[in-house]
């Protein structure tokens, strides 16, 4: 199952009160080749799975791509720009 850490959580939870434009809109993970990542605004549609944070859904990831997301952590890296959402793998250990 995908986790999120704690200061993710809240990093999304600020981003998506930044950046929504009503309240059905979400943060939506999305990828084009399964490495890079990138967060968007969209709409939850059917089969999406659901970060809550706060009682409120701070993170959406379509079914399929949650499914390759198990052994994942969404988590904040420190940068000279300031914090940035990042997705890491657990290591196979």
């Amino acid at each position: 199952m995908l986790k999120v850490t704690e200061r993710a959580a809240r990093e999304l939870e600020k981003m998506l009160e930044e950046k929504a434009d009503t309240k059905d809109d979400c943060l939506r993970l999305v990828t084009e080749d399964g490495v890079n990542f990138a967060i968007g605004v969209g709409k939850p549609k059917e089969g999406d799975h659901f970060v809550n944070y706060n009682n409120k859904r701070v993170l959406v990831v379509n079914g399929i791509l949650a499914a390759h997301l198990n052994d994942a952590t969404v988590g904040v890296k420190d940068t000279p720009n300031g914090a940035e959402i990042v997705v890491f793998m657990e290591s196979a250990e």
